[in-house]
């Protein structure tokens, strides 16, 4: 009579494979005189860890990465407490260093990996963080081509906003919209459609730390909007991320003409008084 496999039956079976493949390799490695036999063996097993975790994937992998230096540490000691007939051996001061030091620059090896996911992770939740200048950093390199088409989410929602605004004062006439300016009524249209524009272009950890702002230039008879976008999430440096472009409205034919420049980058300070400084202060949402 056929025993039927069942499920930690197939498991137990498939780990016991996996156990005899991984002392197989090892012993190939060693036998053969590989330098890193221990690595090779110490990624088979981060391996086959990484790909038993299912639904935490993600997690399995970095944790793989992150324990391989040390588990393959671990395996390249063993020889120094056990010989071939597994008799324990008397470790002397110099074997003891040696094993000191192979763990120490294994444990700094895994918390440089660990440090990679930490910054992948930031970058992957705060995408504006490659707008920043990664130039005076130890351990972070911008690499060009990434940069050059990278376009800074400040930028994008200036952008966005410019096209929504010309979309809703196309069909107003330039009585009702110099009206909509002395106002100030000007702050909750923006602001409707900053909160729009941002859900759909940043990220949900994003969109609160972004303040969006408009501020209406006391010019006659051409009026003129200026409109930022500043970054108050994590940055490298204590100057806040600011982006700003300004838009002419002006009477003709049809109503309103509205003529926007391109969206620039502006440095601020915290301690900056000059016209942009006072201009990025004044919150528009929050």
């Amino acid at each position: 009579m056929a025993l039927r496999a069942t499920g930690l039956v197939q498991s137990l079976i498939l780990l016991c494979g996996k156990i005899f493949l991984i002392i197989s390799i090892h012993w190939l490695a060693v036998e053969n005189s590989i330098v890193l036999a221990s690595w090779i063996t110490g990624g088979v097993i981060c391996l086959f860890v990484a790909g038993d975790a299912g639904e935490f994937n993600d997690f399995a992998r970095e944790s793989a990465f992150i324990s391989w230096p040390l588990i393959s540490a671990f395996i390249a000691s063993i020889s120094s407490f056990f010989d071939r007939e597994f008799n324990v051996r008397k470790l002397e001061i110099a074997a003891r260093q040696k094993i000191f030091l192979l763990f120490t620059t294994q444990a700094l090896l895994a918390c440089w990996l660990q440090f990679y996911f930490v910054l992948q992770t930031w970058l992957e939740t705060y995408p504006s963080l490659l707008a920043d200048d990664f130039s005076r950093s130890a351990f972070a390199i911008a690499i060009e081509t990434q940069q050059q088409s990278f376009v800074p989410p400040g930028i994008e929602l200036l952008e966005a906003i410019d096209k929504k605004l010309a979309q809703n004062l196309a069909s107003r006439s330039w009585d009702d919209v110099r009206q909509w300016l002395e106002k100030e009524e000007y702050h909750q249209t923006l602001q409707a459609i900053a909160k729009q524009e941002a859900e759909t272009i940043l990220t949900p950890s994003e969109q609160k730390l972004w303040k969006l702002e408009g501020k209406l230039l006391p010019q006659e008879p051409v009026k003129t909007l200026k409109l930022g976008a500043t970054w108050l999430g994590p940055r490298s440096h204590p100057r806040a991320n600011c982006y700003e472009k300004s838009c002419t409205l002006e009477p003709d034919k049809t109503g309103v003409q509205l003529t926007c420049s391109r969206a620039t980058q502006i440095s601020l300070t915290s301690s900056s008084s000059d016209k942009s400084g006072e201009f990025c202060s004044s919150p528009l949402s929050n």
